[in-house]
């Protein structure tokens, strides 16, 4: 966030202000910001001034508009045009990685991208090359585990279009568990929906478990968002995500279900930071 006015600068002169979040995100999978060269751009075609080797770039501002230049073309040749349209996103993450045609071939061979025909593209050029490794089959989980708020922070709603607010059954807090009687905390927020109602996820990351099960959380997944921070969607009748799938705010993830300890239909929506449940409400778009 130290070089947000550079990244702004060169986002609006390579047409792309509306990925300000995702330049972030490869920033900090590429450097951190630890090194001059922070977006790992000295190989990139842009790179005129540098020797075209690891960290050959000296000029963090020249690294920040070579880097973002690049991830324009790869944001374009991708045919993405919004943060959230998450195939053509990772399609494009994983080709700013590897350069050298990987966009055109995972289109030409398999429509797009996958983890698997990214590793696949990793072989074919370390053999090509005579290299033992060639760049990072997982560079689009690697780029989503930082990519964690959007809109300025603001997290989107679990049932978009809907006033879910006038569904919730049960806030977060202590209260008279419906199973038993007792006094307990309640570690989330439950929305009554009907069974099969889409679930949409609040916040981009990559899919850590998902559990079919008819006690407890029910058929529930658990999102890593990145910072520590992870989102819990439980009771679920039908889940449409496997684990080490990246996101987008917004993707239709599951359906309301009735499945585990429940009383009825509805979504349990926790929020954990550094493994502490925290109210939903703090993060979630009303």
């Amino acid at each position: 966030m130290a070089y947000s006015d550079l990244i702004k600068k060169y986002a609006e002169q390579y047409g792309i202000p509306q990925f300000f979040d995702v330049i972030c995100a490869v920033m900090m999978a590429e450097s951190g910001g630890r090194v001059p060269d922070v977006m790992q751009a000295s190989e990139c075609p842009y790179n005129t001034k540098y020797p075209k080797k690891p960290n050959g770039i000296t000029d963090l501002e020249y690294s920040i508009e070579v880097g973002v230049h690049y991830l324009a073309d790869c944001l374009h040749g991708a045919g993405c045009s919004s943060p959230s349209q998450m195939d053509e996103l990772s399609l494009a993450l994983q080709g700013y990685n590897y350069g050298n045609g990987y966009i055109g071939w995972a289109l030409e061979n398999y429509g797009g991208y996958s983890e698997a025909n990214a590793l696949e593209f990793s072989k074919l050029m370390q053999q090509k090359l005579g290299w033992s490794s060639y760049g990072n089959p997982k560079y689009v989980a690697a780029v989503m585990k930082y990519l964690v708020f959007t809109g300025g922070g603001v997290w989107g709603s679990p049932f978009i279009g809907k006033n879910w607010n006038d569904a919730v059954s049960s806030e977060f807090g202590y209260r008279v568990d419906p199973l038993n009687g007792s006094q307990a905390f309640h570690e989330g927020l439950d929305i009554a929906y009907p069974t099969g109602t889409p679930i949409n996820a609040v916040s981009g990351g990559v899919v850590t478990s998902v559990v079919f099960s008819e006690t407890g959380y029910g058929h529930h997944i658990r999102v890593d968002c990145g910072n520590g921070v992870q989102v819990l969607y439980a009771h679920c009748s039908d889940i449409f995500v496997t684990k080490g799938q990246s996101i987008a705010a917004g993707q239709v993830i599951a359906e309301v279900g009735a499945t585990g300890r429940v009383t009825g239909a509805h979504l349990h929506l926790g929020v954990l930071v550094n493994g502490e449940e925290v109210n939903p409400r703090e993060y979630i778009s009303q």
